[in-house]
């Protein structure tokens, strides 16, 4: 797809169930203008989880019960293997969660899949009890985050390197497969860290999922820190994520620079995991208004 004035969109495979995934992004692939499909990504999902939800206002989180999470680098791969052009990227991967080195070969293997068609947004998550599952330190997420980029770029490079952090330490190694073609990383959130972290070490930013007002509010504040760091704004990637009554708004955040939408399947459908027919005619609908973009 080649979108009007270098505008994107991205249709989400979040609530569909695994086993369904290839049928679903082959549709998707056959019937739609859409660029890609993104995943989202939890490792872990405790059944009491008393952390606050960051993009609801109720603070609680809205996919129902029995919701798949599928691993993102089976997944990925899986889908890159089914289809031809499709992208396939992550909204979001929770980065902290995960060792660096073993993010780097799972992102480089999937370039070797599909070069040119993977990408990775990444977060720091907000699930407490999700990093308490899994044994890593919900505290120091942000900084953990900071040394994964690093590491993820030192390894992709294919010399020999060693790495000495806070909370990475390796002697000089390679890593092989290295990428074919770049994988480039959108970090995503709305604090000042995140934006920081977006601009500093990222190749793009994703919005989260939120107003089409909260990202416009967002953006001047995202161009001065670009500005600030000498960063050209043509080059980053610049994500927002829309609900289907958001998307008479496409055109006022693409003149505000935004470069790529990401679409949610209806949210009145999150009571309950939806059927495959109800992700089909969520894809159609769409389909037919981005239509009036491209």
């Amino acid at each position: 797809m080649t979108a009007e004035r270098g505008m994107r969109y991205w249709y989400s495979l979040q609530f569909t169930d695994t086993g369904e995934l290839l049928d679903l992004a082959r549709t998707i692939e056959r019937d739609t203008p859409f660029h890609g499909v993104f995943l989202g990504d939890h490792v872990a999902h405790p059944v009491e989880i008393d952390s606050r939800y960051p993009n609801a206002a109720t603070g609680r989180a809205a996919w129902p019960a029995g919701t798949h999470w599928p691993d993102l680098g089976a997944a990925m791969g899986a889908l890159l293997a089914a289809t031809e052009r499709l992208h396939v990227t992550t909204s979001i991967m929770v980065l902290p969660l995960r060792h660096p080195v073993l993010v780097a070969k799972t992102l480089a293997t999937l370039s070797q899949i599909g070069p040119g068609r993977v990408s990775a947004g990444v977060g720091v998550g907000w699930m407490a009890e999700e990093f308490a599952a899994v044994g890593v330190d919900f505290r120091t997420r942000g900084r953990r985050s900071d040394e994964m980029l690093d590491v993820l770029r030192l390894l992709w490079e294919g010399h020999p390197a060693g790495f000495a952090g806070e909370f990475f330490r390796f002697a000089p190694m390679v890593s092989h497969p290295t990428p074919r073609a770049p994988i480039p990383l959108y970090v995503s959130g709305f604090s000042p860290a995140a934006m920081r972290r977006a601009v500093a070490k990222g190749d793009g930013w994703v919005g989260g999922d939120t107003s089409p007002e909260r990202m416009r509010e967002a953006l001047p504040v995202l161009r001065t820190m670009l500005r600030e760091a000498g960063r050209d704004p043509a080059s980053f990637e610049i994500v927002a994520l829309l609900r289907p009554d958001a998307l008479d708004q496409v055109g006022r955040l693409r003149d505000d620079g935004v470069t790529s939408v990401f679409c949610y399947p209806e949210a009145e459908r999150y009571a309950r995991v939806p059927t495959r027919q109800d992700l089909v005619d969520d894809v159609h609908r769409y389909a037919e208004r981005i239509d009036r973009w491209v």
